[in-house]
């Protein structure tokens, strides 16, 4: 498996070509939702908008802290600060340590 990161250069090549072609309205190429959803494409999860799937790539986050913190989003709304996080169920300091440098609102 070999996976090809383009360059800034490479991409803007790629935007004229696909927006010409229809390709992005395919979903070959990640939409802004998509890439907000990680985290504007900052390298961050962002903690509003982020799936399951997504919030489990962080450290010491299963599947059972990620449906904590959808069912917190739904239940109570969007996190105001990063440290919301921690009123989530099973999420306390020491969890948020080690978050705290991947995570955004």
């Amino acid at each position: 498996l070999q996976i090809v990161v383009p360059t800034e250069e490479e991409l803007e090549g790629l935007s004229s070509q696909a927006a010409s072609s229809g390709v992005f309205s395919s979903g070959i190429f990640p939409t802004d939702g998509a890439q907000n959803a990680a985290g504007s494409g900052n390298g961050l999860v962002n903690i509003n908008t982020a799936s399951l799937e997504e919030l489990m790539t962080l450290p010491g986050i299963g599947q059972t802290r990620a449906e904590a913190i959808v069912a917190y989003r739904q239940e109570r709304g969007s996190f105001q600060t990063i440290e919301d996080i921690m009123k989530v169920d099973g999420i306390k300091e020491g969890s948020f340590e080690k978050l705290k440098e991947k995570i955004t609102v």
